[in-house]
């Protein structure tokens, strides 16, 4: 009895062996069929597509979080590219060393990063550029405000090197051409697991982390020629101390943290700055300005055309099947006939209640404690068009002097 249940096992899994060939075999030749699907120059390249198929599910058996790529869903989702009017010869030419399935649908995409340090912005210019019907970003992931650090295993998430307002940490955050992660097989386990987030039929292929500031030269390399960058900036005081998760005169007012968070917001923007001439395309955001101005979105908008005008072909064209399912703090729908507006007071209100918050009794001396510490870093970051001590006041002229491009 026991000799013939091993039999009967034995002969279960080279059933199941034959039939994963079969889908293998299947699959191969839906790519090489099917018309929506890149027809590539070399015929002969496509003769053995199978083989390309074998050997992307061998790379893809090494990447770090398998268990998602033994499904054949994830291959069939390459299916979806645009169209061949798309493709990007320059990117096709650089990435000799990439398997074909994900080469192809690489360059037949255009890849859009958004970053800031955190609490700058990133996730609401994240969520106003999906309302695009013409981009496809990460949204209902079930993790943390839908970034894909979150989706990926390949590189290591912001947290997991310590504190996000620590500027001795900003270094192992860094990352370039010359990083050990920078590999034809890293690029091809990120591109697979952030595939399964996005709508790949969308030209625009959009992925938001506040880290990625540290990795725009990285992204660059791993998705080259097809690549364009928006950076968010926002005051030096909100994000690791005024946030409304850390509303607290304790945070306020406390000399270290301060310290600490305005190092981390001018050694993270000066890294930024040294890295700007070797970028191909980008924008620089100065929050506080850009979202309270009224046309903010078709601005947005209009930005992305400038980056990738063989894909959209004016700002005008775009359309907003989404906009009623995004989590947008605009006084109008995004869908509506009138221009949306953000709200002013999720832009500045943080600077009303720091300003009441000192001028009260008790906090007056601690506040007091704190002043040599915003006056050493005040003319660093007037630099930036920013104020530590008249934090209403902004210049957007100087901001744009300081990141070498206007926008």
């Amino acid at each position: 009895m026991k000799r013939l249940t091993i039999i009967l096992f034995i002969v279960i899994a080279i059933l199941l062996c034959v039939s994963f060939q079969i889908q293998l075999l299947a699959l191969a030749n839906s790519f090489t069929e099917s018309p929506s699907f890149i027809q590539h120059s070399n015929e002969n390249e496509f003769d053995k597509f199978g083989e390309f198929t074998g050997e992307m599910l061998y790379i893809l058996k090494q990447c770090k979080n398998q268990q998602n790529y033994l499904n054949m869903e994830i291959l069939k989702m390459l299916q979806d590219a645009p169209s061949k009017s798309h493709q990007s010869q320059e990117c096709m030419q650089t990435l000799d060393g990439t398997p074909i399935v994900v080469k192809e649908s690489i360059c037949r995409h255009r890849f859009l990063w958004l970053s800031g340090l955190h609490f700058s912005g990133t996730s609401l210019t994240n969520y106003i550029l999906q309302t695009n019907g013409l981009i496809s970003g990460h949204i209902d992931t079930g993790v943390p405000m839908d970034e894909g650090q979150h989706l990926q295993n390949e590189f290591p998430r912001d947290y997991e090197n310590g504190d996000i307002c620590s500027s001795t940490d900003m270094i192992q955050y860094q990352m370039d051409e010359h990083h050990h992660l920078a590999s034809d097989k890293v690029r091809s386990c990120l591109f697979t697991e952030w595939a399964h987030y996005w709508d790949l039929s969308r030209p625009i292929l959009m992925e938001k982390s506040p880290a990625s500031i540290f990795h725009l030269r990285y992204r660059q390399w791993m998705f080259p020629r097809v690549t364009a960058s928006i950076v968010v900036v926002r005051h030096p005081l909100y994000g690791c101390l005024i946030h409304p998760n850390k509303q607290s005169p304790s945070n306020f007012f406390h000399r270290d943290l301060i310290e600490s968070a305005l190092h981390h917001w001018m050694d993270s923007h000066n890294y930024l700055i040294s890295i700007l001439p070797q970028l191909d395309r980008y924008a620089i955001i100065m929050f506080e300005d850009f979202y309270s101005q009224p046309d903010a979105v078709s601005e947005l908008n209009s930005v992305v055309s400038s980056f990738f005008p063989d894909v959209i072909t004016s700002a005008s064209d775009v359309s907003f099947p989404d906009a009623n399912r995004r989590r947008l703090p605009f006084r109008d729908d995004v869908g509506s006939k009138e221009k949306p507006e953000v709200d002013i007071s999720l832009i500045m209100g943080w600077a009303f209640i720091f300003d009441a918050t000192r001028k009260e009794e008790k906090y007056k001396k601690v506040y007091e404690e704190i002043l040599p510490v915003l006056e050493s870093f005040e003319k660093l970051v007037n630099d930036f068009g920013y104020s530590l001590l008249n934090i209403h006041e902004i210049n957007v002229e100087k901001f744009n002097a300081k990141f070498g491009r206007k926008f």
